[in-house]
């Protein structure tokens, strides 16, 4: 209750607000220089799959969030 529950409360909105940062620049910088429907959609499933799995590899990530953005800059 009172100033604990509110200093708890920003915390918690704290820490969901940097994953969701940490997670999704990338991608958004990988969809900017095109905006096509189809990369949109594999943008939308690798940020699904990094949210869902509980021990995402970064180099997997990584090496598909490079695949993207090649595939953008090529089209």
């Amino acid at each position: 209750r009172g100033l604990a529950a509110d200093r708890a409360c920003a915390g918690y909105g704290a820490y969901h607000a940097r994953q969701c940062v940490v997670t999704c620049w990338p991608l958004m910088l990988a969809m900017a220089p095109a905006h096509l429907p189809v990369l949109m959609a594999a943008i939308a499933a690798l940020s699904t799959w990094q949210r869902l799995v509980t021990r995402p590899r970064r180099s997997v990530a990584v090496a598909l969030l490079l695949v993207l953005a090649l595939a953008a800059l090529a089209i």
